[in-house]
């Protein structure tokens, strides 16, 4: 699988024909992609999304078994989405259908909202660097490269420097460090081979979750008082935490209990505030009314 676009080149047409050749002759994978970037404008403060095409050369994309097109969404230096477009009848996720045909065929395709599960900061995953491969191998290339998914890539950083439109890092949430592309599209194949990507609920049963947390906690902080209550409230934080850890490392699942557990606690502790002030204050006014009609008894 080459993490590359060839768009170049080469010396010779000699050169690009063996390229080419060798391309055809292995089960290979090439890329194209699709770059979007928002932009904000500056006249109505609209964000229009920059879309940067880049296709690999008639000769290699019909010389590779598959052409890979893949949509960035970008914001910044984060990724924020990868998708594959173009024929609808494919599959949504990069590399599924190569990977289904070419490897295992009970690859299953990821939901709508699944996410990548990262397993590290860069070369998380086992790498060699192309001149090792190319000057010191021990080993024959089959017995090295036997079984494997090899996904070829560039990992220099002044890749970067060179050109914004050719940059192939970017930030996740793993790491402070900016991962290249061909280290993501590993991640995802690893993900899909492994069956290690994470699972989401749909967008309802988490709103869902989200509404019937909270409605609890509004009707604990109206029912009892906030120094009462509140243990508790920590308590069923710590057992959500506990579960959303449990079904992430376990079972591969994410499930945003971290999140709404995280803003149940101030939504409590204002909602408990509020509530009881307004109940102290609704208490002196009965006292206080009370206490007025007391002092007419008493005057009658």
């Amino acid at each position: 699988i080459f993490d590359y676009v060839f768009q170049g080149e080469g010396s010779d047409r000699a050169t690009d024909e063996r390229l080419a050749l060798a391309l055809k002759g292995v089960p290979s994978v090439i890329g194209s992609v699709t770059l979007l970037d928002p932009e904000r404008n500056p006249e109505d403060e609209k964000v229009d999304f920059r879309r940067t095409r880049k296709r690999s050369l008639r000769l290699f994309s019909e010389s590779a078994r598959y052409e890979v097109p893949v949509q960035l969404s970008v914001s910044g230096q984060f990724v924020k989405k990868i998708s594959l477009v173009g024929d609808p009848t494919l599959p949504r996720v990069p590399l599924v259908q190569p990977l289904k045909e070419l490897v295992d065929q009970s690859i299953e395709e990821p939901g709508e909202g699944d996410l990548i599960n990262f397993y590290g900061g860069p070369f998380t995953l086992n790498g060699i660097p192309f001149f090792k491969f190319l000057h010191a191998l021990e080993l024959p290339p089959t017995e090295l490269l036997q079984d494997k998914v090899v996904l070829v890539g560039w990992t220099e950083r002044s890749i970067n420097a060179l050109d914004p439109e050719r940059r192939d890092s970017f930030l996740t949430p793993v790491s402070s460090q900016p991962l290249y592309g061909v280290e993501i599209h590993g991640t995802i194949a690893a993900n899909l081979l492994d069956r290690t990507w994470l699972r989401r609920l749909s967008p309802e049963a988490e709103v869902l979750i989200a509404f019937w947390f909270m409605f609890f906690v509004a009707l604990a902080a109206t029912s009892y008082s906030v120094r009462r209550a509140f243990p508790w409230i920590l308590l069923c934080d710590a057992l959500m935490f506990a579960a959303a850890y449990l079904a992430f490392s376990k079972f591969y699942h994410f499930i945003p209990f971290g999140t709404i557990g995280a803003a149940s606690v101030p939504a409590f502790l204002m909602i408990g505030g509020i509530y009881e002030s307004w109940s102290e204050a609704r208490k002196r006014e009965e006292l206080q009314a009370a206490m007025g009609l007391l002092s007419d008894s008493d005057g009658e």
